[in-house]
């Protein structure tokens, strides 16, 4: 069942990511700014801050971001 799931991966400048939003609740890469962050304003901000967003596969997201997105991880970027 997790090769059909996808998901939005919001990502700092650095390539660390900010957020998740899985695909079934955004369908669209426009529905997954406005669900992250609401306001056409904050989305313009964060875009002109470097934030970017992919779309990728569970399991993709299951090796690649989600031991980042537990909340004991640090970015050693910043």
């Amino acid at each position: 069942m997790t090769a059909t799931r996808h998901h939005f991966v919001f990502l700092n400048p650095c390539g660390c990511p900010l957020g998740v939003l899985d695909a079934e609740h955004a369908p669209t890469e426009y529905d997954a700014w406005m669900e992250m962050f609401v306001y056409v304003w904050d989305i313009r901000r964060a875009q002109s801050q470097g934030v970017t967003v992919i779309h990728v596969d569970h399991a993709t997201y299951e090796v690649e971001f989600y031991p980042k997105m537990l909340g004991t991880y640090q970015c050693p970027h910043n």
